[in-house]
C-alpha cells in the first residue's frame, strides 16, 4: 500500500459519503465490481484512469481532487471553505471602502 493510494482512497470515501452512496452504489455508477471500488477506497489498489473518467462523467468530480487533493471537488461548485473565504474578502473590501468614505466625510 502506498501513501498516494491511501490518500486517493480517503478522498474517494469523502466524495461517496457526500453523494450519500454506499460502496455498492458508487461501484455500480462507476461500472466497477464492488470489490474493486472497495480496494480503491481502502488504498490496496491504485485508482485507474477509467474510474477517474467515470467519476467525472457521472458526478463532475475533478481528478485533481482525487489525485492531488486540490479543490474544488466538483466542477463548477465551491466548497463551504472557499465560500467563507470569498465572503471574508468581500467584507474586508466593504470595510476598506467604508473607512475611506468616513475619512473623506470627516475632512469636509
Amino acid at each position: 500500500m502506498q501513501v498516494f493510494d491511501l490518500e486517493c482512497g480517503s478522498r474517494l470515501r469523502l466524495v461517496r459519503t457526500q453523494l450519500k452512496l454506499t460502496t455498492y452504489g458508487m461501484a455500480e455508477r462507476l461500472q466497477l465490481p464492488q470489490s474493486t471500488y472497495s480496494k480503491y477506497e481502502n488504498g490496496s489498489m491504485s485508482i485507474k484512469v477509467e474510474a477517474l473518467k467515470q467519476l467525472y462523467l457521472q458526478f463532475k468530480v475533478l481528478p485533481d481532487y482525487i489525485c492531488l487533493g486540490k479543490f474544488p471537488i466538483f466542477e463548477g461548485k465551491k466548497e463551504a471553505g472557499h465560500l467563507i473565504t470569498d465572503l471574508n474578502e468581500l467584507k474586508a473590501g466593504q470595510q476598506a471602502i467604508k473607512s475611506k468614505l468616513d475619512f473623506w466625510i470627516s475632512r469636509k
